[in-house]
Formats: C-alpha cells, structure tokens, sequence
C-alpha cells in the first residue's frame, strides 16, 4: 500500500496573544495531531518557521510516531519560497493550510482556509500588497484546483464573486469559541485607572480602519451625546490603515472629552471592558466571522451589529442590526438598547444560547472530516507541480 503523506502549514500557530487567524491555526493544529490516527494518513508532517513553533510542536507530538515536525527558517516569503523549497525536495500528497495563501508549488490535492476576503470588498483600509497577496492567494489556489474551507456563508460568496470555485471544492465550516475561564475573567483591578468605568458607555472592539466603521459609530454617539448626557465611547483596538483620520475625528469632536482611544488591550482586559459595558457596537462593513460578537454574547452584554456579511450570520437573533452605512441607521440602533429593558436582557439571553452553537470540538471534527483520506487522493508525488510566472500585480487588482 502506498505511503500517504500529510503536509501541515503550522506557521501562524502563536503561543502569546494570537489574533483571529493565529487562534484558529492553534485550536486546528492540536486537534490534527490528537486525531491523526483517524485520518488515514501514514505520516503527517508540521512546518514551522521559528524556534518557538518548533518546541512548542515537538512537545505536542513526543509520542505520536506519525507526526514530524518540520523547521524552515527562512527568513522572507516562508510560505512562496521556503514552503515551496520544502515540497519541491520531499513532497507530499494533501497540504493542508489553516490560512489563505498556497506555496508555489502544491500537490495535486490541497487544501486552504479562507478567513475572509475584505481587502478585496474595501481595498482602501489594506497596502497595495496586502490587495496583491489577498487576490494572489486565493487565485493561485482556484489555478491549482484547491478546496477552500471558508468560516461562514458570507466568505462562501465572497471568495465565488471574485474567484472561479466549483461548488464542490468549497466548505463552509464556522469557527470555533469557547467561553473565558473565570481566570481570565479576573480582570477587575486592571480597569480601575479608567475614568469611564463610572459611567455607562459604549464600546467597539477592533482594528482603527475604515472597514471597522468607527468613524460612522463616532457621527451616531455625536448624535445621542446630548439626550444621554453620561453615557460614554470607547474604541479598543490596533491602529489601522485610517487610524489617522479615526484619531482626528475623535480630537476635534465636541464630545471628544466622552470618547476614548484605548489602543490594543490584552484579551483578559478586553472581556472585562464587555462585562461591564452597556452595549457591545460592532458595525463593521464586512467581516468573514466575527468572533468579538461571540465574546460580547459570552459576556451578556446587549449587541448592535450590521446587517450582511457575516456578522448577522453569526449574530442570528441575538444581536440588533442596523444598516452600517447609515450613520442614523446606527444612532437609531444605539438608542433603542438604551431605552427598551425588555429587549436588552431577551437580546443577552439569547445570546448566552447562539455562543452554545459554535465550539473548537465542532469547528475541528468537521475540518478533519474534510481532511480525511479519500479514494481520489492519488497523487503521485513524483510529479511536481509546475511552477508558473506570477502575473503582474497591478493587472490583477484591476481585474
């Protein structure tokens, strides 16, 4: 019987404050190694490309004789070249990669997570290369015939609209959540040098860009400043593309002394500012899961959210929606959770129960039924795959 051999891109895995992606690598890794007797694979190699990837695998594999832990430290383009150099030497038959760029050379079955495409819908908040990176992934793996396992519905469509997928090589497959420890609840004494925790407020968590919407959310808190006089705005995230500007809006506002610019917070504090918080504002204009709407749920914090894209999706009937680009839309939106009691706490029940239909134990098993050995995956490893020329950049993003 023929060796059936398992490769596993496990360069996003991170062990300190993971962001969406690195969480998802990290959760789906463990779970491969822990069922790799189940997949029919006769051997699974893991490539990582630092020294802390590589112990913290070799631990997680020290009795498991399928699994080999593969290091390529390169130090630019890991996945294009370093990737790429690896297969060409000793080649595999299934790569798997938990994120959405391919090596340039594959083999004949692969398979990639695509997490969303949102530098593709609203190019503006991305670099040139990102857009580049984002279309080139995604295309190079329509051009080798890839699956694509994407986290909701919304990215389904997405990645059709702008891609050439048949139905069957696409998976929808949400991600996982699990609720935080009570330890990581423990976070009371880290707020206490915030000013605003004595006043109700709103808050928003993520990247300061314009795919965020903060800048409409700010326009609709301006517009209820003066009827709810205490009530206060804080923005936790990373600086963006736009957080300039973002920055600005919030300096020259009449109401700038009631918003706060918090920057990125460590998750532990980020779930005691939702715990506390009046309302969860997450109105982004596109997203390919959204995991902080799960967070707030968890934290029975009342949600307004936008409608399309994922984020009703994942919402269900759990959060209110409004049209994210509608700055009225949205004030609307706030000021009905700040009023109406009855919808508050109906909203928070149910969602303490949509948290319950998304968990790790799900998003896992149903991957590794997509991953498992089946009777077409016959490649032969002595054929490599072709590398082709890259196409020019700039024609791609005008396509």
């Amino acid at each position: 019987m023929k060796t059936m051999i398992l490769g596993v891109d496990c360069s996003r895995m991170s062990q300190e404050n993971p962001t969406g992606v690195e969480h998802y690598t990290n959760h789906l890794v463990k779970g491969l190694v822990e069922s790799s007797q189940k997949l029919g694979y006769q051997s699974i190699r893991l490539y990582v490309k630092n020294a802390q990837q590589l112990q913290q695998l070799l631990q997680m594999t020290e009795r498991n004789a399928l699994c080999e832990v593969v290091l390529i430290s390169t130090k630019r383009l890991w996945t294009l070249w370093g990737l790429s150099k690896e297969l060409f030497k000793r080649p595999v038959d299934v790569l798997f990669v938990p994120s959405h760029v391919l090596p340039l050379v594959v083999p004949q079955k692969s398979f990639l997570t695509v997490h969303g495409v949102e530098a593709l819908l609203y190019p503006k908040a991305y670099t040139f290369f990102q857009r580049w990176y984002q279309r080139f992934g995604i295309w190079w793996a329509s051009k080798k015939k890839a699956e694509c396992i994407c986290v909701s519905q919304a990215v389904k469509s997405d990645v059709q609209r702008f891609f050439h997928f048949q139905e069957s090589q696409m998976h929808v497959v949400y991600n996982g959540f699990q609720k935080p420890s009570d330890e990581q609840l423990d976070q009371k004494s880290d707020l206490k040098n915030f000013s605003f925790l004595n006043h109700p407020y709103v808050l928003n968590v993520g990247r300061l860009e314009s795919r965020k919407n903060q800048s409409r959310l700010i326009k609709a808190f301006e517009g209820l400043a003066d009827e709810f006089a205490d009530l206060q705005l804080v923005l936790v995230g990373p600086d963006g593309v736009q957080a300039k500007a973002i920055k600005e809006q919030v300096k020259n506002s009449d109401v700038s002394s009631r918003m706060y610019l918090l920057g990125y917070q460590s998750q532990p504090k980020v779930y005691a500012l939702m715990k506390h918080a009046e309302i969860f504002a997450y109105p982004s204009l596109a997203e390919g899961f959204g995991i902080p709407l799960l967070e707030a749920f968890s934290q029975q914090v009342p949600v307004l959210t936008s409608k399309g894209s994922a984020c009703q999706e994942v919402a269900g009937q759990a959060a209110l929606l409004c049209d994210p680009t509608d700055v009225q839309s949205l004030s609307e939106g706030l000021k009905t959770l700040l009023k109406d009691q009855a919808l508050r706490e109906r909203l928070v029940q149910k969602g303490l129960e949509r948290v319950g239909d998304f968990s790790w134990e799900k998003c896992i098993q149903l991957t590794l039924d997509v991953l498992k050995k089946r009777n077409d995956y016959s490649s032969n490893c002595s054929k490599k795959s072709i590398i082709i020329r890259i196409p020019n950049p700039v024609a791609m993003l005008d396509s």
